[in-house]
């Protein structure tokens, strides 16, 4: 009788991965209209308002832009760590905290904000630094005393969190709006990014993603520090014993995880919200781990996998309005497409070999 065994498909060529996964993005949308379907509504029109909410119009098209933004930037350097194995859960935290410290730069001239062209770079410098600072303190307790860093990662959102809410409803609050509802006082316009299409929300902070997706392509696989994240991700037993010091590799790819995560927090406050809310701890760095592995921890792929994301989640938007579906529905679509779309890439790395 034959039998099968799932074995390890090492001579997969780029060139079929990438064609298997442009297939499950092509096919996923049908998964949408098929839940949507057994849910009693009409699948052509939830695939219009599909269409109309990702490149149907400008505004959904620009809608996907704006969502997918924060997603690149968190989701590249969640890329960043997973491929040197260090396990980086924390985005979440980190994007928090990010903009919390964004925050504290602008109320610090809001009565007299300097020109936009120094208050945008800096506050987006500090967004950085504070991501990185955040995601230092893991680093070093894995590094220092070999705690894992899922669980202090995840333990460090917690503290982002809280302290996010306690800020917004006290040193951080706008004291004039009635009722006191937890926020910060509005931005002045100097720190708003530039608006780069007219007419829609799409700031300048796209251009600063995707440059920063090139540049991190380019220290992955053209600097002696990439080379050390891939080969410890790889093989960290070889990796040492070739010279390269794994505790300083884990630090480096931690920290710069964190800061991309921090920017990417930061632009999402300066571009979308204006402002620092409650709001802004909404689960974007645990969707930028899907991203992240949509992507293929490729920062050109998380290009792509990014603004299908927030096309997925601006179309969407656009079906809960257009066929009045809970928002549980649009979550159970949304996940379900995740799920297959990662299974095809898993299989599309393997194949059934008869023994």
């Amino acid at each position: 009788m034959a039998r099968f065994k799932v074995t390890a498909k090492l001579d997969v060529s780029r060139r079929s991965i990438l064609m298997i996964t442009v297939l499950a993005y092509a096919v996923s949308p049908l998964v949408v209209l098929a839940v949507l379907a057994a849910a009693g509504r009409s699948p052509l029109v939830a695939l219009d308002a599909l269409y109309r909410g990702t490149i149907g119009t400008t505004a959904g098209f620009a809608e996907s832009i704006v969502q997918g933004t924060p997603l690149m930037l968190m989701a590249l350097g969640l890329a960043i760590a997973y491929r040197g194995k260090v396990w980086n859960i924390g985005a979440e935290g980190q994007q928090v905290f990010g903009a919390i410290v964004v925050t504290w730069f602008v109320l610090l001239f809001l009565k007299d904000p300097l020109p936009a062209y120094v208050m945008i770079p800096v506050a987006l410098l500090f967004s950085l630094l504070g991501g990185a600072l955040f995601a230092a303190i893991p680093a070093l307790m894995k590094s220092r005393l070999g705690i894992n860093e899922v669980i202090t990662t995840i333990m460090m959102t917690y503290v982002a969190v809280q302290a996010l809410n306690w800020l917004v409803r006290g040193p951080f609050q706008d004291k004039s709006i009635p009722g006191s509802y937890p926020q910060s006082p509005v931005f002045p316009p100097q720190t708003a990014l530039p608006i780069i299409i007219p007419n829609t929300s799409v700031t300048v902070g796209i251009i600063i993603s995707v440059a920063s997706c090139f540049l991190v392509y380019y220290v992955l696989f053209k600097t002696p520090l990439g080379y050390s994240i891939r080969a410890v991700g790889f093989n960290p037993s070889a990796a040492k014993t070739s010279g390269i010091s794994v505790t300083r590799v884990v630090n480096s790819a931690m920290v710069l995880s964190g800061a991309l995560a921090g920017l990417g927090g930061g632009v999402y406050i300066l571009g979308v919200t204006h402002e620092l809310l409650p709001e802004q701890a909404s689960g974007i760095g645990y969707t930028a781990v899907v991203v992240s592995l949509l992507g293929n921890l490729h920062p050109l792929g998380v290009i792509f996998s990014s603004i299908f994301f927030g096309g997925l989640i601006s179309g969407m938007s656009s079906v809960e309005r257009a066929l009045q579906i809970p928002r549980t529905l649009s979550l159970l679509s949304q996940g379900i497409i995740i799920v297959l779309i990662l299974i095809i890439q898993v299989l599309a790395r393997y194949e059934f070999k008869r023994e």
